[in-house]
């Protein structure tokens, strides 16, 4: 069977994204050697034939420019979506364009409830290690689109909590599937538990599914938001980015609690609207885990978490 994009999560696109860019970069270096071997080439005959010469110059300089303007582009289109769009930065050619925001002492001592975001991409995860760090969450990744199922969430999911930590599930949210269907969906995957923090919809651009308006998005997310709320007994929280949520969501469902990734700064508030939870890096550092991991901290205090468990408050002030 033929692997197609539409058939791989984004975080499997990315990476093929990230292998995509890397053959190109290769392709670009080999195009430059071969204007190095057509100019000792043409070098040699040049003399006896000046029209041929004249060529080479014109093919060499129309060469050059080509390869630096495709070059130039490429950077500018990367930097631009990654700074308007709500993906999570992706790192390119071993590249990551964003200056993470470096918590330091004021900042932990702000946020001092730490956790962390993982999904089956960070692999064989040792959780007593995990456990052994101040972070007192995880989010775990459960499902995707309409019938989708992250492969090691059921182990992380149980071995997390063994291991005393609070958890919760995410979803990824696809524009390619109906609210109803991604409700299911995630329904059928996450067990319904008092002791885990509510459901997360993961709201952000993505790649391979048709743009949808505003209002036809604002429509689905309800959708699923209602039906979640309705078996968990628990709004769930809506994570984005400033910007996705500005284009998308603003004004609409604001009695959900806010997950905010901004890895430059600490989010701002939106028309009186606090986040209770800030992704802060993709790249952090965690004993027990192999790759990196998204950092967050929670707006709150370790009771503040355990209320956000125990009950359906959507905000944390």
């Amino acid at each position: 069977n033929t692997l197609t994009l539409k058939d791989l999560s984004p975080e499997q696109s990315a990476n093929g994204n990230s292998l995509l860019s890397m053959v190109i970069n290769v392709c670009m270096s080999m195009g430059v050697a071969l204007v190095g071997v057509l100019l000792h080439y043409f070098e040699k005959i040049g003399s006896q034939h000046s029209n041929l010469w004249s060529f080479y110059n014109t093919y060499v300089v129309l060469g050059v420019i080509t390869i630096f303007a495709s070059l130039v582009f490429r950077r500018l289109r990367t930097l631009k979506d990654k700074q308007d769009s709500s993906t999570p930065p992706l790192e390119e050619a071993g590249v990551i364009y964003f200056v993470e925001h470096d918590m330091n002492a004021q900042d932990f001592s702000k946020y001092p409830v730490q956790g962390i975001d993982i999904s089956h991409h960070q692999g064989d995860i040792d959780w007593s290690k995990v456990a052994a760090q101040p972070l007192q969450f995880v989010f775990i990744k459960a499902t995707e689109g309409g019938d989708y199922q992250d492969p090691k969430f059921v182990e992380n999911w149980y071995k997390a909590q063994q291991q005393g930590l609070v958890v919760g599930a995410y979803h990824f949210y696809r524009n390619c599937k109906s609210g109803s269907e991604q409700a299911q969906n995630y329904i059928n995957t996450v067990p319904k538990t008092r002791n885990s923090l509510p459901p997360v919809m993961d709201v952000e651009f993505q790649w391979t599914c048709p743009e949808v308006t505003a209002e036809q998005l604002q429509q689905q997310i309800a959708i699923m938001a209602k039906r979640l709320e309705q078996y968990y007994g628990k709004k769930p929280i809506l994570y984005t980015t400033p910007n996705y949520y500005k284009n998308y969501i603003a004004g609409y469902l604001d009695d959900y609690p806010l997950w905010l990734q901004d890895l430059k700064n600490p989010p701002p508030r939106f028309d009186s609207r606090p986040w209770i939870l800030w992704q802060y890096s993709h790249t952090g550092k965690v004993a027990g885990i192999a790759t990196e991991v998204d950092r967050n901290v929670f707006r709150g205090d370790a009771n503040a978490l355990k209320k956000l468990v125990s009950s359906t408050v959507s905000r944390v002030d």
